[in-house]
């Protein structure tokens, strides 16, 4: 095995976006697998149809976290968990606009419910996003935003001994463009239960949150604080139809997206330009290729 994590590292190293390309292939592979056998399996035992959706799906997705976490031991990303990172409260405070509209959307939510679902609809539920803001945060930002920012900013300073400058700059949003862009079209795997012009806006929010995500890490290094912005977005999201009493479900949420939830996108790109202006782009830039530098994993 160690035999094996050498050569998969030195194939990164040499070939960092195609590590990356074969690292979500993998993982979208365990992820259909996964659903499939555990649908077999409850099928079989005949729970199919007496198992909470959200219970399943928290089960799905504890298993894909496992996965996700041995292919990033084999390609050398688990340092993402000790490496020097702005502390937790600090870290926070870039994606302060993300908790301001979540608790806005769940104050917004409570004036309108009619009451709540039972507590074990809740507690699945909640458990069930939370699970989705770690394993989609330590992907997409853990694994693939690490790696797109390494690469691009060493193919704008190879020794990583240079000045700050434009070249750099161009590399740190080429990166979250790039993140943000691959975050965006994960979503498109909802056509197959919710509507086309929906999910169209979904993957546009998903996107410019994506990038909002990128850039507060970018900003930390603290996957934490992304995890945590994540999953309480998500929750306040699905509040209305996983927390409240409703007859709506997720794939009704999203179908219903349209031209005002557009709108209501626009905010982002001013918060990323807030989180990643000038004077705050070069602390990413010396972060970053400090661990260049010192041997961290590209």
């Amino acid at each position: 095995m160690i035999k094996i994590r050498q050569k998969i590292r030195q194939l990164k190293v040499r070939y960092p976006l195609w590590t990356l390309l074969t690292f979500l292939i993998c993982y979208k592979l365990s992820q259909a697998f996964i659903s499939k056998c555990w649908n077999r399996v409850i099928y079989r035992a005949g729970l199919d149809r007496r198992l909470p959706s959200y219970f399943s799906g928290s089960v799905q997705l504890f298993l894909r976290l496992l996965v996700i976490l041995f292919l990033m031991y084999l390609i050398g990303n688990m340092h993402i968990f000790t490496r020097r990172r702005r502390p937790l409260p600090g870290a926070l405070v870039p994606g302060l606009y993300l908790i301001m509209m979540s608790l806005f959307s769940i104050t917004a939510s409570l004036i309108n419910a009619e009451g709540f679902q039972s507590k074990r609809t809740i507690l699945f539920s909640v458990t069930y996003f939370i699970l989705v803001g770690i394993t989609e945060e330590l992907v997409y930002r853990g694994v693939a935003a690490d790696i797109l920012l390494k690469t691009f900013l060493f193919r704008a300073n190879p020794s990583g001994d240079g000045v700050y400058g434009p070249a750099d700059r161009k590399a740190i949003w080429g990166a979250v463009l790039c993140s943000g862009l691959i975050f965006g079209l994960i979503h498109i795997s909802n056509m197959s239960h919710a509507g086309v012009s929906g999910v169209l806006v979904q993957m546009l929010g998903a996107f410019l949150m994506g990038m909002v995500l990128v850039a507060v890490y970018y900003r930390t290094a603290n996957i934490y604080a992304v995890i945590i912005l994540h999953a309480v977005n998500d929750i306040a999201a699905a509040m209305p139809v996983t927390i409240l009493r409703s007859d709506q479900t997720i794939s009704d949420v999203i179908s219903g997206y349209g031209m005002k939830d557009v709108l209501l996108l626009i905010p982002y790109i001013a918060v990323l330009l807030v989180i990643l202006r000038p004077s705050k782009m070069e602390s990413i830039w010396k972060f970053w290729t400090w661990e260049q530098k010192n041997g961290i994993q590209r």
